[in-house]
């Protein structure tokens, strides 16, 4: 599964099981924008991820750590260790 596939369905997913339709992220996307996203026919910048987010109610780390398990046919918890150790080794070796 292509990256954008696997945002589109963790999105799809996520938003599910909100109990939200695609049209409850008005005015933040129509209707249209947000089936694009979870048919992988559209991408959303960075901006947009965080708007979506709030609507959804997750933080946008959330929403890209399961799109990237996804992807990656990885164990959640496997990738969320990973990316603390890289977090931390990056953390101490430049200023953020």
């Amino acid at each position: 599964m292509d990256y954008n596939e696997a945002f589109g369905s963790v999105f799809r997913s996520l938003r599910l099981h909100r109990g939200l339709t695609q049209e409850a992220f008005q005015p933040i996307a129509t209707d249209r924008y947000i089936r694009n996203i979870e048919k992988a026919k559209q991408t959303p910048t960075v901006d947009m991820v965080r708007a979506l987010c709030d609507k959804l109610g997750v933080s946008p780390v959330t929403l890209m750590a399961l799109a990237e398990s996804k992807h990656k046919e990885q164990n959640l918890e496997d990738l969320m260790k990973n990316a603390t150790t890289e977090a931390r080794d990056i953390n101490k070796n430049i200023s953020l």
